[in-house]
């Protein structure tokens, strides 16, 4: 059947046929419409249904990129919230990784917590180990931080824990905002029997810097003693083994020392002292009352026992002098176990333990001994300190025994005899950085005075540096210190050195290999000469000292910072800087102590020129 227009229909009426029926109307036309094509319904349906599938996938990806952007929520613990509110941030090395979405009351009142939503560049951070704090201003007596958060908003502040750390969501901050921000330390607790108002944000210090901190303080449950929390950084982690003493520091005033005055300003903190490389890690110490007399006591030193009927200088601290000068010190006295006598445990430092023999005689020096004569009272006393406080001191004969060793005891008398005191034992002592039993060379300063003569006028010159005198009566150094220029005055240059005074003597003087040699004799100076044999020239950089000044501590010079060259000499590292005096210094290897040769600063960087082969 097709869809075609209908003609109207006429009917009889139409027709004209008859007369019209005047009281009939129209019949009425049906109008039919085109039928829309099933096709046409099927396309306009399908693209209603694609829009709407559109949107709901434009939908669910606005979720999911909503979902995926929302961070990892976690929350701290704290005691007191410093005014920290929503919409402050978590910051780690100085940018922002989170911020504050809460702040809460706990039930009880007790503490707050605050909830972080963390970035997603920031989620390790929600591990455990991580320590979040609350960076607010902090002024004190040793202590300026935090002061940007004076003027801008407060925030938190994280150390992240161990890489290998399991996740963590829920966290106990820490009251105070950390000195060590590093988060490689270790963590360790002292006992104390008093805390001498040592605080939470305390530091550690070490040699004199600061390689700690103290994270809480807590009173024992019996109330007896103070238990300090520290956390130690970087390197010092190590000092946290067996045989570390530490010990609060703060201000002593006593007769035989003054010390901890800087803790009047900066505040008491905790020092220590490590114990043997090789002891094994521990993590809970009992702190020591007081600082150990000597804190840098060596293994290598000598430990003794004196005993006496009674104290007298037996006191911890005391020193221990041989011939006046103090070569260690007493580091504890007690009762025997039978209270019978005195027992006192005494330290003899490295450099001088080849002093004390078995025969070696001990006393107390303490007060004052006077004698009445004819020609008045005479005074003797030690010294001041030991006027005060005392002290100890020994001689060994002149043809000693064998060496004393660690243990061995001897008697404290009550005073000396006078014999004693002329002992006058010829016995080498070693520089705590030398091998046992060898010293540097007695190095002496000279000085080369001459005459020079420009047009009509004469100037007088010199040049000042430092000598070896050997056992064969010859001086060694470097040459500009032992040959005058060409053009001197004739019979104008002299030689002075240890308080004497020569004409110098050109037929006397040779080179010495790279450096210059001068026959001292007749001439005698009073200097301790060095042995022919204990001369050496060194094969390839080792581990030196640099000698000069008999009362100056000797330089360092490790192997790592020479290089080799050909022409006798090594270059040391031009990183390294020496002070002008120190130019014609004596080089004296670690491993034998023999003298191998002068530093030389001459030609604008720091080499070592070499003795002869022997």
């Amino acid at each position: 059947m097709t869809d075609q227009p209908t003609e109207p229909i006429t009917g009889p009426a139409d027709s004209g046929n008859g007369p019209a029926d005047s009281g009939s109307g129209p019949i009425p036309v049906a109008h039919i419409q085109p039928r829309t094509s099933f096709l046409k319904r099927t396309f306009g349906a399908t693209w209603m249904w694609l829009a709407t599938l559109a949107c709901l996938v434009i939908a669910l990806v606005l979720l999911a990129m909503s979902w995926l952007s929302t961070g990892t929520h976690i929350t701290i613990a704290f005691e007191d919230g410093y005014g920290i509110k929503a919409g402050d941030t978590l910051n780690f090395r100085g940018i922002d990784v989170g911020e504050v979405t809460n702040v809460d009351v706990n039930t009880g009142l007790s503490n707050i917590t605050v909830h972080v939503e963390l970035q997603q560049n920031a989620l390790d951070l929600a591990r455990t180990g991580s320590q979040f704090w609350i960076e607010r201003p902090q002024l004190g007596l040793g202590r300026i931080s935090g002061l940007d958060t004076v003027v801008g908003a407060k925030y938190l502040g994280v150390i992240p824990g161990e890489e290998t750390a399991e996740a963590c969501f829920e966290f106990v901050g820490i009251e105070s905002p950390p000195v060590i921000r590093d988060g490689t330390g270790s963590d360790i607790s002292i006992q104390f029997e008093d805390g001498y108002g040592i605080a939470t944000g305390a530091v550690v210090r070490h040699l004199g810097i600061v390689v700690g901190e103290v994270t809480a303080v807590q009173l024992a449950e019996k109330l007896d003693s103070v238990t300090v929390s520290v956390r130690l950084s970087g390197a010092a982690a190590n000092a946290a083994r067996s045989g570390s003493q530490f010990w609060i520091e703060r201000p002593e005033l006593g007769l035989s020392e003054i010390r901890g005055l800087a803790t009047l300003i900066s505040g008491p903190y905790i020092d220590f002292l490590p114990g043997p490389a090789q002891a094994p890690l521990v993590r809970h110490f009992q702190g020591a009352e007081y600082a150990p007399p000597a804190k840098k006591r060596s293994a290598e030193g000598l430990e003794l026992v004196l005993t006496s009927d009674q104290q007298r200088a037996l006191r911890a601290g005391v020193p221990v002098n041989y011939r006046g000068l103090k070569v260690g010190h007493v580091v504890s006295a007690r009762l025997a176990s039978d209270a019978s006598s005195i027992q006192a445990r005494v330290f003899i430092e490295p450099a001088y333990k080849e002093l004390v023999r078995v025969d070696s005689q001990f006393w107390s020096n303490i007060g004052v001994d006077a004698d009445f004569g004819v020609t008045g009272i005479q005074l003797k006393t030690d010294s001041l300190q030991s006027l005060a406080v005392g002290s100890v001191s020994f001689a060994t004969p002149d043809r000693p025994g064998r060496k004393a060793r660690t243990g061995d005891r001897f008697d404290c008398n009550d005073s000396y005899q006078e014999n004693w005191l002329a002992w006058t034992p010829k016995i080498a002592i070693g520089e705590q950085m030398l091998p046992l039993g060898k010293n540097r060379p007695d190095s002496f300063r000279s000085i080369l005075r001459w005459k020079e003569k420009s047009l009509t006028f004469t100037r007088k010159k010199q040049r000042q540096g430092w000598l070896v005198l050997l056992e064969n009566g010859q001086l060694i150094g470097l040459p500009r210190y032992l040959q005058p220029p060409e053009e001197r005055v004739a019979d104008s240059t002299m030689l002075e050195m240890s308080g004497a005074e020569f004409p110098y003597i050109a037929s006397r003087a040779a080179p010495f290999g790279s450096l210059f040699c001068y026959e001292l004799s007749p001439q005698k100076i009073d200097q301790k000469p060095w042995p022919v044999n204990q001369l050496r020239r060194p094969e390839s950089p080792e581990d030196c000292l640099i000698v000069s000044d008999p009362q100056a501590a000797a330089v360092p010079l490790a192997s790592t910072n020479i290089d080799s060259l050909e022409d006798d000499r090594w270059l040391i590292n031009p990183a390294l800087s020496y002070p002008p005096e120190l130019d014609g210094a004596i080089v004296v290897s670690r491993t034998d102590g023999a003298l191998i040769g002068f530093l030389d600063l001459s030609r604008g960087q720091a080499e070592v020129t070499f003795v002869p082969e022997q």
